[in-house]
This record gives structure tokens, C-alpha cells and sequence, in this order.
């Protein structure tokens, strides 16, 4: 899976979290749920985007469907640069601190005609 994006866009991305079986997990129980995009795949790495979850929108909790928007601050070439970079999507469903679903995403910015 990867996600292109243009500099100084908005950008509703919509996830579809699937089970190993490729069914829908019900994410209505999910304690929190995060999206970052970093230059690396270490913490100390540089965080360009990060979106917890009161910045997605859960679509459909039953079939496992949830979306975060990205406004034209966070993808403004001011922030972050045209190239690829990594992201992930992380969904806790206990109060601790342990990960029950995780995804390396790749992430492409584009440069836009209109962003500078």
C-alpha cells in the first residue's frame, strides 16, 4: 500500500483495517488510534505529520473503516518537502501502550503547481 499526496493540498485518507483473513475489524473499541509520517523508521527519526484520534473520522467502526484528513498545513511544502517518506497506522484496543495493529505505509509527496 502507498499514499501520493500534493504539496498545500487537503487530503482525506480513508484506511480499511482488515483482519489476516481480510475481514473488517470492528475498531468501535479501539482505545486510540495514530498516524504519523517520518523521514525513518525510529521514534528520534524527523515527524513531519501526526494525527491522533480525535483527527479521524471513523466511518464505519463495524467493518473497520476510518479516515484522517490531512489539511494544507500539514502537507505544505513549508512542513514537508517533496520525496518519499514512511508513515504508519497504529490502532490500540487495550488502555496500555501495546500495539495490536500496526501498518508501514509508504508516503509520496508530489509537487504542486500551486503550493508555492
Amino acid at each position: 500500500m502507498s499514499i501520493t499526496v500534493k504539496n498545500g493540498e487537503a487530503k482525506a485518507i480513508p484506511f480499511q483495517v482488515n483482519d489476516s483473513s481480510g475481514n473488517g475489524v470492528d475498531v468501535s473499541g479501539a482505545s486510540d488510534i495514530s498516524f504519523v509520517v517520518r523521514d525513518g523508521y525510529e521514534s528520534t527519526d524527523t515527524t513531519y505529520i501526526s494525527k491522533a484520534l480525535a483527527d479521524f473520522t471513523v466511518t464505519s467502526a463495524s467493518t473497520g473503516l476510518v479516515t484522517v484528513t490531512l489539511d494544507t498545513d500539514d502537507l505544505a511544502y513549508t512542513n514537508i518537502e517533496e520525496g518519499n517518506y514512511l508513515s504508519e497506522l497504529k490502532i490500540i484496543f487495550t488502555a496500555s501502550t501495546d500495539v495490536d495493529i500496526s501498518a508501514n505505509i509508504v508516503f509520496k509527496v508530489e509537487r504542486s503547481l500551486y503550493s508555492r
